[in-house]
């Protein structure tokens, strides 16, 4: 059964979403049933809300079979980038879902704790609870490991949740317990362990959600990826203004610049640009877009004044990058692409000390640097 499943989810994407929705539905639908069986009649406010905690990732579950149904739909008029996004739009509700259980939770717990209760202990409906653990355990393993295999953020939020109801589960069973052997009231602490925890998860998964719909940086190794088949092709110098964006798991577009030989015809240039592109389609079936940068390589003073950039640049900031170098006269202009997050007084000195790098040779130099931010995840260190 799971080479089968496993097979299918390479074959196609979807099934993942879609098996792993309707178990959730099915399993979670089952235990909301034995929950409530079971809360009503410990007389356990604990156990009641985890009950509907399960009724909740039912519906969370649906939210994920309608998300990978939509995402799946190819592009179209409207939607010309496909509709990959409204996989991060359902993780978003989960998230919701989840902070919504934990604060419902906390206010239940609080008015256990204020208005304690004796709980009818019964073992059946403490074997039924430990049941429900083992059932959300399997599903906390299923959806990570579909999760991480088709790189889905829903599908991790769904198994981030499943493991939560794991931890609840034992909370409420060790309450139980403990009101039954020492006469302990713990059921309302306990409640409001488990939707501190809740809460906290929750906002774990809206912000990674929020993140994907907003924008985040492409991934290291895509980026690493398209610049090094870039640089391996014959003609291109160098690259930078690499940007990525994402449409959704597996749908990337992006635009990079190339610089070439100033002397290469027009129609040289354009087969290196084409060159580019097909071949990062080829490797990573990312659209690309390559931009023509031609740098005159006889000038050396432009190609010295480059070197001591770059020299000092990956001594102080690697990830920073000077690019497009113009020299008129006694006036050097270049772009230079910083990380996001410098502090002014880094950035200022890191300026100041290019410049005098630049200088030492020619202090009558002006030099104009036009200041530009990457979109890439990197930082100087």
């Amino acid at each position: 059964m799971a080479k089968f499943i496993i097979k299918k989810v390479d074959e196609n994407r979807q099934f993942a979403g879609v098996f792993s929705g309707v178990a959730g539905i099915v399993a979670n639908l089952v235990l909301f049933v034995l929950k409530l069986l079971a809360g009503l009649f410990l007389g356990s406010v604990a156990v009641i809300a985890d009950a509907f905690n399960n009724l909740t990732d039912m519906a969370a579950s649906i939210i994920t079979l309608v998300g990978f149904k939509i995402s799946s739909k190819p592009a179209d008029k409207e939607h010309p980038f496909g509709h990959g996004r409204v996989e991060d739009v359902a993780a978003l509700i989960i998230a919701m879902v989840i902070i919504f259980l934990g604060a419902e939770f906390a206010r239940s717990s609080i008015l256990t704790i204020l208005n304690p209760e004796s709980l009818n202990f019964s073992w059946l409906s403490l074997g039924l609870l430990v049941f429900g653990f083992f059932v959300k355990l399997w599903m906390f393993f299923f959806n990570k490991v579909l999760g991480k295999r088709i790189n889905s953020v829903t599908l991790k939020n769904v198994a981030t949740d499943s493991i939560n109801d794991c931890i609840v589960t034992v909370f409420i069973i060790a309450s139980i317990l403990a009101a039954h052997i020492w006469g302990l009231q713990l059921d309302g602490w306990a409640g409001l362990i488990i939707s501190l925890i809740l809460l906290y998860s929750g906002y774990k998964a809206l912000r990674e959600a929020a993140s994907a719909i907003i924008g985040k940086p492409a991934d290291k190794s895509i980026a690493r990826a398209i610049k090094d088949i870039a640089l391996a092709q014959t003609g291109v110098i160098d690259v930078h203004d690499l940007v990525v964006h994402n449409y959704g798991p597996d749908k990337n577009l992006a635009t990079i610049h190339i610089e070439i030989d100033a002397t290469t015809t027009l129609q040289k240039s354009h087969d290196i640009a084409d060159q580019v592109e097909a071949s990062v389609f080829s490797q990573l079936g990312i659209i690309l877009t390559a931009h023509l940068d031609p740098v005159d390589i006889n000038d050396q003073n432009l190609h010295n004044f480059k070197r001591i950039a770059k020299s000092y640049l990956e001594a102080h900031c690697p990830t920073a990058h000077a690019h497009e170098f113009q020299l008129s006269g006694d006036v050097l202009t270049f772009d230079l692409q910083l990380p996001h997050g410098l502090s002014e007084g880094v950035r200022q000195n890191l300026m100041k000390e290019l410049i005098t790098e630049l200088k030492q040779d020619n202090h009558a130099l002006f030099v104009k640097i036009i200041e530009e931010f990457g979109f890439l995840e990197e930082d100087c260190h």
